[in-house]
């Protein structure tokens, strides 16, 4: 028999089950907790690759193998299989918060995306190996009070890095494109706010940084976070 210590006990949020049209706080980190960002080209590519497979009409740039002529080829994308929400890239960690509208969404986009940037990163940094911490972590979000701060919390990420910079200047976040009033095809910024006025909700989220209120994990999120 073998001894109970040698057993595998899965990751938190590691075991997935997903259902159509529902929400879900998508996250990973890099193996070993090392950073993933290096410097601000690689958070470029990094969301030039989710528009890859989000932005309709998006065209990749190849070469004919025969005659070396420029070709505009079409991704092999998720569109209408997800919505993106809200993301915020960290050094060494992301958060998504994804509408699922197909079952396999959501594990087809992950592997797309990660498995690109794994590519460029491992190429550009002369490394071999996994560049994340196993398969990323999903978890469902039940109720509209989550949903609300779950994404205040994903936007207030930053919050340490910037050293008392205005939150709005981070722009590896959808709360830069929400500060900014930027409306871009593959970011579902309506789905997110809803009825609320983009200035309330950035204001929303301000509001937490003044009063430290601990990041906005508040109870109700709390067996969403990151392990």
């Amino acid at each position: 028999m073998k001894s109970l210590y040698h057993l595998r006990v899965p990751s938190k949020h590691i075991l997935k089950e997903y259902s159509k049209d529902c929400y879900y706080h998508i996250y990973n980190r890099g193996v070993e907790k090392r950073n993933i960002f290096l410097e601000p080209a690689d958070y470029n590519v990094f969301i030039y690759n989710i528009r890859r497979y989000l932005e309709p009409g998006f065209k990749l740039i190849k070469r004919h193998p025969i005659t070396n002529e420029r070709m505009f080829v079409e991704p092999n994308h998720v569109i209408g299989q997800i919505s993106l929400l809200s993301f915020c890239l960290m050094p060494n960690h992301f958060h998504f918060l994804i509408k699922l509208h197909n079952e396999t969404g959501i594990t087809s986009f992950m592997r797309k995306v990660c498995s690109n940037y794994t590519v460029y990163f491992n190429d550009k940094y002369d490394r071999v190996g996994s560049l994340f911490q196993g398969s990323f972590k999903g978890v469902r979000i039940i109720s509209e009070e989550q949903f609300i701060h779950l994404s205040r919390y994903i936007h207030l990420n930053p919050k340490e890095i910037l050293k008392g910079m205005d939150l709005c200047s981070y722009k590896h976040s959808s709360f830069y494109y929400i500060c900014k009033d930027i409306q871009v095809e593959w970011l579902d910024l309506d789905l997110l706010l809803g009825d609320r006025k983009r200035l309330d909700y950035v204001d929303f989220v301000k509001a937490s940084v003044s009063k430290d209120c601990n990041y906005g994990k508040e109870e109700t999120i709390r067996n969403l976070l990151l392990e």
